[in-house]
């Protein structure tokens, strides 16, 4: 059996890290409230289903001036991990951050405890799209 030198660590890590699977982020607009001041977005590349759970990343982004300033910067954009149990039709985040910029980009300016309690069946214009995409309903 022939043996190779020993590959240079920075070398080996550089191999490791083109080799990781990268997110490719496909934000799609889903919804917007009726004055047009916040839309949502859904990465569709983030849908996962397992049994009896989907988990999918949204974006909302909306007009900074309308939300109280956070560490002295009004919040642009949020960005929340969210569970969706189609069968018993109950929604909740599991992770959420505000963003200074559109489009979850800028400075994170804080991140919100979550994850929260289900909720079951909510109507909303903004959780109505969620059915269709997350369990086709």
């Amino acid at each position: 059996m022939r043996s190779f030198p020993p590959l240079p660590t920075s070398l080996l890590l550089a191999g490791l890290l083109l080799n990781t699977a990268a997110h490719a982020e496909h934000w799609v607009e889903v919804t917007s409230s009726q004055d047009g001041a916040v839309k949502q977005f859904v990465d569709m590349d983030s849908i996962e289903r397992y049994p009896g759970l989907v988990t999918l990343s949204r974006l909302f982004s909306f007009d900074a001036s309308r939300h109280p300033a956070v560490n002295g910067k009004h919040p642009a954009s949020q960005r929340v991990n969210t569970e969706i149990e189609c069968v018993a039709r109950a929604i909740r985040d599991v992770e959420a951050s505000a963003y200074s910029e559109p489009m979850g980009q800028g400075d994170k300016l804080h991140e919100i405890p979550l994850p929260s309690d289900w909720a079951i069946d909510p109507q909303d214009e903004f959780v109505r799209p969620l059915w269709q995409i997350a369990c086709g309903q």
